[in-house]
């Protein structure tokens, strides 16, 4: 009775694709997350501008008033009252941070413009207001 040999063609050693598949879903996993790492939590439908200039990127402070008139100091709910004093730290430094406004569309001016007002009372100089084009 004669037997056959088995014979293998395929070469002996480590099979990489395997390897090769997850770091390409890493890679694109890391890609992806790091996009959404810059969106802020709190959801303004902020105004339309045609104009405007970008800004420069220092340290920021970004003031938000939401359609119901509620105030965000960094996306940290405060009230009116207790503001002003939240934001003399920020003016006391040397190189002073930009204050950026970001304000509903449905909110009112006035809401606006006494968050203006109570950055520069405490005499923040550097005050923007968030637009999208």
């Amino acid at each position: 009775m004669a037997f056959r040999r088995f014979r293998k063609n395929e070469e002996e050693g480590i099979n990489t694709t395997p390897l090769v598949d997850v770091m390409f879903n890493l890679l694109i996993f890391i890609i992806i997350t790091a996009q959404y790492s810059n969106i802020q939590s709190l959801k303004v439908n902020l105004p339309k501008a045609q104009s405007g200039t970008g800004l420069e990127k220092t340290e920021q402070i970004v003031l938000t008033l939401t359609r119901d008139e509620k105030i965000y100091l960094n996306d940290k709910p405060v009230i009116v009252e207790t503001l002003k004093e939240q934001l003399q730290p920020f003016a006391k430094k040397e190189d002073q941070p930009r204050v950026i406004l970001q304000a509903d569309e449905g909110s009112t001016t006035g809401g606006l413009v006494r968050l203006m007002d109570i950055a520069s009372q405490v005499g923040l100089k550097k005050i923007s207001i968030e637009t999208r084009k």
